[in-house]
């Protein structure tokens, strides 16, 4: 609801599909913010984001990634290219 209210498209996964066949479905569609909240997610109150055309993937907590959309949306930086850094 947060990510709505800041006018992010949002769409949850929650299928039976296994947790790779998620990962792999959201790839294949091209969506550039995969956000992660597994069981260990969970219980530590964090996320892990990965992005489109990066392998890495990050843990944060939700308030950093808010931040993070924030300052990629109001700059306008195209962070998906591995030498960007925010």
């Amino acid at each position: 609801q947060l990510l709505r209210s800041e006018l992010f498209r949002v769409e949850l996964d929650n299928s039976d599909s296994s947790f790779n066949k998620k990962i792999r479905e959201a790839v294949t569609q091209k969506i550039p913010n995969i956000v992660i909240i597994g069981e260990r997610e969970a219980t530590s109150g964090q996320l892990t984001l990965r992005r489109y055309c990066t392998k890495e993937q990050i843990t944060m907590t939700k308030e950093k990634f808010l931040s993070r959309l924030l300052t990629v949306r109001k700059q306008r930086i195209m962070d998906n290219f591995e030498d960007v850094k925010i």
